[in-house]
Parts: structure tokens; C-alpha cells; sequence
């Protein structure tokens, strides 16, 4: 659940069994800061306060989570997404890969895509060092890190423009395809071939958009000709969470499915 404004987060919900939930909440360091303040007066557990508040501003979660009993400790954890200095990611007969390079902590479900790809050009580019026996030529290696770290740039950038409020996302781009609004087809076309991994060759392209989808004039045009329209603000899409979220199957038919 997208947490617009200021807090710039989400509410995750995911299902770890029957009747067994996993229940978090991103938000924004300043946003934390200003609810510190304001609910330390009231509250002794200021971070358990948060936690529910921000949980309950979401009907659909409430819901979820009616008559819920925590089963651990509420656990709180700062970002800790790191990478390495470029100059240090490799060096005389080492190459860092992987979460040893750089760790992101993504929306897009991308990191093993990311850590795969990566040590399969490294390894291609030590291969090509080894075997290469004039050694001429530029350091395979310095190719192979040039798209790495242009890729895990991309991946970082798209999430801070999944949470930047002041700027055109791919989430408000896919709500006015229709027939009057086609062109913004094209934007999520691009996000498709993003989240299938199309940005390690082509990062400095896709870079190029995403810079574009954050500029401030393209967000007043937006924001003037789609999100201040009365009809973009539907409060429901009209169906029911029955249909959308249809009950879980019982024991037997789970069993047959596996």
C-alpha cells in the first residue's frame, strides 16, 4: 500500500502461511523525526505508536490485520542499503560481486538479477584478462564495472523516483492509459523493460528518462492536466476485496495443487 506525501513509503503485507502475516512500514527519516516528537509526549513506545498509526491509515489493512496478535517484538531497522567506493570494487587478483559490491534494498524484486548479471561479466572479463596473452588493449574489468555500477545506479534512482512525490512516476503513469491519455503507454512500456533487466547496457538511456520523468516543469504539466482532475482521485476501483482477494483455498486442494 503506497504511501504518498511527505512520508514517502508503503505498507507491506505479505502472507507467510495460514493465518500468518508479515506486516511492515517504510517511511521517510524526516517523517520519523516529526512523529517522534509528536507522539514521545503521549506515548512511552513511540516506534510501537508510529507502527500502528501508520498501519491503520489504510482501510484495506485494517482490515487485514483485525483481531491480529503479534507474534514478535516490532523490529525497527534504518536503511541499509551500502556500496563500495568504485575504486576499490577491484584491484590486484580480487573483484568484489554481489552483495560484497553493493547491497540495495529494492522495490522491484531485482537484487539477484543484479548480483547474477554482475558476476557473470566479471568472470567473463577475468576470463578475458587471463587468456589474453599480449595484455593489451583496456582492462576488461573496468568495462564489465562500467555497466555493473551503471545498472545498480538505475535501480537506485528508480526507487527514489517511486518515492519522490514531486514527480512523474510509472504508479501515476499507468493510471491514465486509456484511449485519451495513449502516449503515456510508451512510459510503461520503458518500465516493463526496466523491471525485465533491460538497463545493463542501456543504463545511460534509461538514466536519461528517468531524469525527465523528474523534472519540475513535465510535473507541473502533469500534475495540471491529470492528477488535479476531479475523476483521477476515484476513492475505490469498484469491486469488492472478495473478488480481488478471493479466500484461501483449504488443505485439500492445496494438496492436490502441489
Amino acid at each position: 500500500v503506497y504511501l504518498g506525501g511527505e512520508k514517502k513509503g508503503w505498507i507491506w503485507v505479505f502472507p507467510l502461511g495460514k493465518d500468518w502475516l508479515t506486516v511492515g512500514v517504510v517511511l521517510e527519516n524526516k517523517y520519523i523525526r516529526e512523529q517522534k516528537s509528536l507522539l514521545s509526549a503521549q506515548n512511552e513506545d513511540w516506534q510501537q505508536a508510529l507502527y500502528e498509526q501508520e498501519l491503520l491509515t489504510s482501510p484495506f489493512v485494517e482490515k487485514l490485520i483485525a483481531g491480529a496478535q503479534p507474534e514478535s517484538l516490532l523490529r525497527v531497522e534504518g536503511n541499509y542499503s551500502y556500496s563500495m567506493p568504485k575504486e576499490l570494487k577491484f584491484g590486484a587478483n580480487y573483484a568484489l560481486v554481489g552483495d560484497a559490491s553493493t547491497f540495495i534494498d529494492p522495490i522491484f524484486s531485482s537484487g539477484i538479477f543484479l548480483s547474477m548479471n554482475g558476476s557473470r561479466l566479471v568472470s567473463e572479463a577475468i576470463h578475458q584478462k587471463l587468456t589474453n596473452s599480449n595484455g593489451s588493449g583496456d582492462d576488461p574489468l573496468v568495462a564489465a564495472y562500467s555497466k555493473i555500477n551503471g545498472a545498480y545506479n538505475i535501480v537506485h534512482n528508480l526507487i527514489r523516483l517511486f518515492y519522490n512525490p514531486h514527480s512523474v512516476t510509472f504508479a501515476a503513469a499507468s493510471g491514465v492509459v486509456g484511449e485519451n491519455h495513449t502516449k503515456h503507454e510508451d512510459a510503461m512500456a520503458a518500465g516493463h523493460y526496466l523491471l525485465a533487466g533491460d538497463f545493463f547496457d542501456r543504463h545511460e538511456e534509461y538514466m536519461e528518462f528517468i531524469e525527465y520523468l523528474q523534472s519540475p516543469s513535465l510535473f507541473e504539466k502533469f500534475k495540471y492536466t491529470i492528477i488535479d482532475r476531479k475523476e483521477f482521485h476515484a476513492d475505490s476501483c469498484g469491486d469488492s476485496d472478495e473478488n480481488i482477494f478471493p479466500s484461501a483455498m483449504n488443505e485439500q486442494d492445496i494438496q492436490e495443487v502441489v
